[in-house]
């Protein structure tokens, strides 16, 4: 199967859960959105697709570029127009949607086509389609579900997280007091330091109640007789914070994960309702909460007691619910929790339909034959990226290095 043929393929399945692992300068932003527009053209209405981002500049760009594609579309004087257009991958769109068949619009009608798109790029520039970051789209569904997600509570948004950080500190004076004295040569900085970074583990979902064994390093005593005091307090602030309505980034994924995971079985289905199809950019980046609320979101129907008491990793998902892009190997989030391993994981353990595009548009071969040397020394599952590049006036020298062998 050659290129064309695999996008093809791809942007014509929704029957499936598709990951696709997208190497550098593979054109993972075109991918995504053709995958976007092609779903758009295929329902006819926004309502229901979903695209996340990690950054509101990506959202940005990946919604000018399908509001592009869009115009292109609704003004070109013919086909051949946007066949000849590098950017936009309508040869491939268009066998895709001829696969999917629109209904009521006969194969090859062209002129259907554009008054389609016409129609669909004024309702995105009115507002409609939800293309932003995971927080933009957590935002929303919070909003839409103000009593059974926030109890009805007015809330008032922290960006940095300052006021909460207040409340943290407000409230663990004594357990920090405590540290300081239980552990010699702890300081009471070192010691609130240590209970806001259970905090923040708290708040992306860590389980903090059972990870009792880390040791003080400076003493070399361990926090197993603390943990419990330690670990109530933090959850006790988390709960303070609701009630009292105050939100940072963090605790709005905490706060629509805790709803989704108790909401009843008639509300969680009109949550999905408004989810009905995913795209998700940057997967190596997602971390663990995330992917549980996306999790839910896509899961088959299960009894609230039993999505209440199990193991989200064990819910099954449904079906041409989600569409997923990213790369292990340019994982640089680890620090703020993201998991490339749990997410490729977990991918390879939920029966998802698997792609990989690894010619990589932006460097010629003996730049990529340097990459591919020393990444293919960091683990088993890399694959090596091929050049796809227009050769011509490309820099391709590597002047100096110390790794490779000499011919």
């Amino acid at each position: 199967m050659n290129e064309s043929e695999k996008l093809t393929t791809i942007l014509a399945d929704f029957r499936n859960n598709t990951v696709v692992r997208a190497c550098a300068g593979s054109g993972k932003t075109r991918l995504l959105a053709a995958k976007y527009l092609t779903a758009l053209l295929w329902h006819g209405d926004p309502k229901g697709l979903a695209a996340i981002t990690f950054t509101e500049k990506a959202a940005q760009e990946l919604k000018s570029r399908i509001q592009d594609f869009l115009s292109r579309i609704a003004q070109a004087h013919s086909q051949d127009t946007l066949m000849s257009a590098t950017d936009l991958p309508w040869a491939q769109v268009r066998a895709a949607l001829d696969k999917l068949q629109i209904p009521g619009m006969k194969t090859g009608d062209f002129p259907a086509m554009q008054q389609r798109a016409a129609k669909l790029s004024r309702l995105l520039t009115a507002g409609a389609g939800a293309i932003g970051t995971i927080h933009g789209f957590a935002g929303r569904l919070l909003d839409a579900y103000p009593m059974e997600a926030t109890d009805g509570l007015l809330t008032r948004f922290d960006p940095s997280g300052r006021t909460i950080l207040e409340m943290l500190d407000d409230s663990s004076s004594e357990e920090t007091v405590t540290l300081t004295q239980t552990f010699e040569k702890t300081s009471y900085r070192q010691a609130a330091a240590l209970i806001r970074e259970l905090f923040e583990s708290a708040k992306r979902g860590f389980d903090i109640e059972h990870a009792v064994s880390f040791d003080a390093a400076a003493s070399g005593k361990d926090l197993s007789a603390l943990w419990p005091r330690l670990s109530g307090l933090v959850r006790g602030v988390i709960a303070a914070s609701r009630q009292e309505g105050r939100l940072d980034y963090d605790l709005m994924l905490y706060w629509l994960n805790v709803f989704l995971k108790n909401a009843d079985d008639a509300t969680l289905s009109d949550v999905q309702g408004r989810a009905r199809y995913i795209l998700l950019d940057e997967l190596q980046d997602t971390d663990p909460l995330q992917f549980e609320i996306l999790t839910r979101l896509c899961a088959t129907p299960m009894p609230q007691k039993a999505r209440v008491s199990g193991d989200w990793k064990n819910l099954t998902l449904a079906q041409g619910r989600i569409f997923m892009v990213g790369d292990p190997f340019q994982s640089i989030y680890s620090f703020r929790g993201a998991c490339p391993q749990l997410a490729f994981g977990q991918v390879a353990a939920r029966s998802f339909t698997a792609w990989d595009l690894l010619g990589n548009k932006r460097s010629g071969p003996k730049i990529l034959g340097f990459v591919n040397h020393i990444f293919g020394a960091c683990g088993q599952d890399y694959q090596p990226m091929q050049s796809t590049a227009d050769k011509s006036g490309l820099p391709d020298d590597v002047l100096w290095h110390t790794t490779m062998p000499q011919a």
